[in-house]
């Protein structure tokens, strides 16, 4: 004779179903939360990447004259000559427009 009856098998399936569908690291809802956040990991590396380019040439234009150093001090530090005068223009939240 089984050890299981019929009814006993299918009450075990359907425990075994549960678990494997909600409550494992291998459901179909945790792998479609994976998929979003590989995809949202994607792009934010394509943006990196673009970040890294833009700051590197940004990088290399300072350093090859003093005029665009000194542009680029004014314009991302504020900063300025003796007996200048610098007006900073803010949006309405108070941050700096650039």
């Amino acid at each position: 004779m089984s050890r299981f009856k019929p009814s006993q098998f299918r009450i075990l399936a359907g425990i075994v179903w549960f678990v494997m569908i909600c409550i494992s690291d291998y459901s179909p809802f945790k792998q479609w939360e994976m998929s979003r956040e590989l995809v949202a990991l994607k792009e934010q590396k394509k943006f990196m990447e673009k970040e890294i380019v833009r700051v590197h040439d940004e990088r290399k234009a300072i350093n090859e004259s003093p005029t665009s150093l000194e542009t680029f001090a004014r314009e991302k530090y504020h900063m300025k000559k003796e007996n200048e005068e610098v007006f900073v223009l803010v949006d309405e939240q108070g941050n700096p427009v650039e």
